[in-house]
């Protein structure tokens, strides 16, 4: 079993703010701006988030009206990436193995400072390597994953008959009755975003957390890390 721990959410230098999160550990997870065409109807402003409350109550007002690029999604469980190293270890994965995802939280109504908690997580169902998918299928393939971002962004190109060409994509589906997003986050970074020590032997990894690239967690740690989850969830 393979594990890889991954940066997500709003942060300040993808939509200029971090989500919050509130005294009772609830909080919400907020996706980072969309910046290309999307057929996404939803805003930050009229879309609800964990809490009940609009998430345009807590990004900044220049993107309040914004689409969001909501990836991961944890309706039917799929995230995306194009990008070099993220793609690299999104497609080492396969099924049974575990994706988690962790974002920058804010405290909002305590006092507090930002730190990173793991938010939730999918047990891999499917990985979709769009290097080894013929463009004849992507109509298909898109359509298996409605809801990821990067299918909003195929199906508005084909509405503009526009061709989608993003062969680096890779997109994984998370298992629907053990993938979750929690009600209350679990914190991993002390307050320099480097990994909390006493976390260190259970992931198996220490030192910054900040850059999102994907974490590696080694296979003899995956188990641990799992008990932990449950443990504290």
């Amino acid at each position: 079993m393979k594990g890889l721990l991954l940066r997500v959410g709003i942060d300040m230098g993808s939509g200029g703010c971090l989500a919050p999160i509130f005294r009772d550990g609830s909080f919400e997870y907020i996706p980072i701006p969309e910046i290309r065409s999307t057929s996404e109807s939803k805003v930050y402003a009229n879309m609800d988030g964990i809490t009940g409350r609009p998430l345009g109550d807590f990004v900044p007002e220049k993107i309040r009206y914004s689409h969001p690029h909501h990836d991961p999604e944890f309706n039917t469980f799929t995230y995306g990436d194009p990008t070099k190293n993220k793609r690299t270890r999104l497609s080492e994965l396969s099924l049974g193995d575990l994706l988690i995802f962790y974002a920058g939280l804010r405290p909002n109504g305590w006092e507090g400072k930002p730190r990173l908690f793991v938010i939730g997580y999918f047990d891999v169902e499917e990985v979709y390597d769009f290097k080894k998918i013929q463009k004849s299928d992507y109509d298909s393939m898109f359509k298996k994953v409605p809801n990821n971002a990067h299918s909003k962004r195929y199906f508005r190109l084909k509405e503009l008959n526009v061709d989608y060409s993003d062969d680096s994509l890779v997109i994984v589906k998370g298992k629907s009755k053990s993938s979750k997003l929690f009600t209350r986050a679990l914190p991993i970074g002390d307050y320099s975003a480097k990994m909390r020590k006493d976390l260190e032997s259970i992931f198996g990894y220490k030192g910054s957390l900040q850059r999102a690239v994907g974490h590696r967690i080694k296979e003899e740690n995956v188990h641990k890390v799992k008990e932990w989850l449950e443990k504290e969830t």
